[in-house]
């Protein structure tokens, strides 16, 4: 039997946690990624707002995959941007390697990308129900809310913004 899992919200933390799961789980698990944004992996930490922000850790400790420490290097390599494992790469740069980790799931249909707002997660007798802006419900074993900072109307979590330019 599959088990599905929902993963509400596809910034680095949904993502990183499908992309595992869909690694990990092989065919034993289908995982279904319900997101409104259009772009997988570009939550507010890592979607290209400006190119001069760089990552606040060395690509040595950023990969998707704790088993293999060098991914994200390689995956730099493969994809011509000139990096070290010390280097500090820009954030849109991360962003992009977050959303190319799921692409072979996404192929292969380990894991669904569903655009819609979850509205609610109910406890049901198959697991979990999910209620979504669309008008429609997803059913899952499981659910896992990786929603991060949520946005107000004006698109401020209510927070100071890390990426102004003028300081106090």
């Amino acid at each position: 039997m599959t088990r599905h899992i929902a993963i509400i919200g596809a910034g680095a933390s949904g993502t990183l946690l499908a992309a595992n799961i869909a690694r990990l789980g092989q065919t034993r698990v289908h995982v279904t990624l319900v997101e409104t944004r259009p772009a997988i992996g570009r939550g507010i930490a890592y979607a290209p707002i400006d190119p001069a922000h760089l990552l606040n850790t060395r690509v040595r400790n950023m990969s998707a995959f704790a088993d293999d420490p060098d991914h994200f290097l390689r995956w730099l390599k493969d994809s011509a941007v000139k990096a070290t494992a010390d280097c500090f790469v820009t954030r849109e740069c991360y962003g992009t390697y977050l959303n190319q980790i799921l692409e072979p799931a996404l192929a292969d249909g380990r894991v669904t990308r569903l655009q819609d707002d979850c509205l609610s997660v109910t406890p049901s007798d198959k697991g979990v129900t999910l209620t979504l802006a669309s008008g429609g419900t997803l059913i899952a074993s499981n659910a896992v809310l990786a929603t991060g900072h949520l946005l107000d109307a004006s698109g401020s979590t209510g927070l100071d913004s890390p990426w102004t330019t003028s300081l106090p």
